[in-house]
């Protein structure tokens, strides 16, 4: 599915990581771990198309659909959190079925709450309605930056369990965080940012 090879990258003349390799097939999880500050978000924006490499390179088979969910939330703030899916569905001309996105909002807590405006909404309810929004538009890869932070152990927890749903239907993902436990719970491999680190 994606094939990366001798990836590095710096900032202002400082070695963030390099050397690194990782190949990701369907129905596969990468977890990538580290500590803050070792590159990991670098290295998912990298893999996303979102910024360039110093070296190596990035092969993505074709027909292949990726979305990059991030810190950001990416949503329209005056727009409810039904109305942003229905637009970013109408984009990319993806959609899972109504029932497995019922199932999902219930997961997540967001059932009730779909007519709100992400305005209204709390730090956390606005990071599931971003997640919502990236698994509705049914990608084949999914790269998510952090996304068990801030959520209680519930979401988390139901978050999981979509996740896990979703890699047996030849979904896969890569997924950072600095709790090795969480994401190495649900990895078949893990990428420890820490090794590719200057020392």
């Amino acid at each position: 599915m994606i094939k990366a090879n001798n990836l590095s990258k710096s900032f202002n003349g400082n070695r963030i990581f390099s050397g690194i390799d990782l190949s990701i097939e369907k129905s596969t999880v990468l977890g990538v771990v580290g500590n803050n500050g070792s590159g990991k978000t670098t290295l998912l924006k990298i893999i996303a198309g979102l910024i360039n490499s110093d070296t190596g390179s990035i092969k993505l088979n074709e027909n292949i659909k990726l979305d990059f969910l991030g810190h950001e939330n990416m949503l329209y703030q005056n727009f409810s959190i039904s109305e942003n899916i229905d637009f970013f569905s109408d984009i990319s001309g993806f959609r899972i079925s109504s029932e497995s996105q019922d199932d999902i909002e219930l997961a997540l807590g967001l059932k009730n709450i779909v007519k709100k405006k992400i305005s209204e909404l709390s730090y956390g309810q606005r990071k599931k309605a971003s997640m919502l929004r990236s698994l509705t538009s049914a990608p084949d890869l999914l790269v998510l930056d952090e996304p068990f932070s801030n959520l209680d152990s519930e979401s988390t927890d139901s978050f999981i369990t979509i996740l896990k749903t979703l890699k047996k239907e030849n979904k896969s993902f890569i997924i950072s965080s600095n709790r090795k436990d969480i994401v190495g719970s649900i990895s078949d491999d893990l990428l420890n940012m820490e090794d590719f680190n200057e020392s």
